[in-house]
């Protein structure tokens, strides 16, 4: 299957629908600072965000498939690669894509973190 993914910048014009379509439909946080998005077929399906040096990612649990996700993956990684070479993956325990960065995506494992937000905004 080929990728057909469009890439295309957050806006303030897209933000409602980036939130609706990780929150509201898929049940996940908008990556912090999303500054990307990819759409298929007029959909939106992931985000990255590529602020430096952390790079958020989701994609949407029912609406893609596992090869278009590692194909996904590897394109963010060059994404990434472009802004800040010096970049670092943010990834949730619970992601399953955790497992496979290491193997598969050539991310080497620094440590666990929690991820907080202010609660107070």
């Amino acid at each position: 299957m080929k990728c057909t993914l469009e890439l295309q910048p957050v806006t303030a014009s897209n933000l409602a629908e980036l939130h609706q379509a990780c929150f509201v439909e898929d049940g996940h946080i908008v990556p912090p600072g999303a500054t990307d998005l990819f759409r298929r077929d007029g959909e939106i399906v992931a985000a990255i965000s590529l602020f430096s040096p952390a790079v958020m990612f989701w994609a949407h649990t029912r609406k893609l498939k596992a090869p278009e996700s590692f194909r996904l993956l590897h394109r963010c990684k060059a994404l990434a690669r472009e802004r800040n070479p010096n970049f670092l993956v943010c990834c949730s325990s619970t992601s399953p894509f955790r497992q496979l960065l290491e193997p598969h995506f050539g991310f080497r494992l620094l440590g666990g973190v929690d991820v907080f937000e202010d609660a107070e905004k």
